[in-house]
């Protein structure tokens, strides 16, 4: 069983990264913002944090330009959780400096007060 939720979780995830690289990923939109938050939460389920925060990134920008409030929300709460898990696991690592600089911005984001990044 096990087996078929990290074969779903990468199906997924390739899936999401096939749309983030389409010319129109260019222009914000919903399903692009979509897409960045599957692919983030599919990355996340694979234990590749690192690539799951950069897309929780990459869909809070997306998110910033669009009207819809509760996206933006959902989506600074999903950063602030990736941010949180890979803290977690650089803190278990002993990378303590880092894993302190991502839980601050684990707290912004859980705040609503996101650091711009990229």
């Amino acid at each position: 069983m096990t087996a078929d939720h990290v074969d779903a979780a990468m199906l997924m995830a390739v899936d999401a990264s096939l749309q983030t690289d389409e010319p129109s990923a260019q222009e914000p939109s919903r399903p692009l913002l979509l897409a960045h938050r599957w692919l983030s939460l599919a990355l996340a389920g694979l234990d590749l944090e690192e690539l799951a925060v950069a897309h929780a990134g990459r869909a809070q920008r997306v998110a910033a330009q669009l009207p819809d409030l509760d996206d933006r929300w959902r989506t600074l709460l999903l950063s602030a959780q990736q941010h949180v898990e890979l803290a977690q696991t650089l803190h278990r690592r002993g990378d303590q400096q880092r894993a302190h600089e991502l839980a601050e911005e684990a707290i912004a984001s859980a705040e609503g007060r996101a650091r711009p990044g990229p």
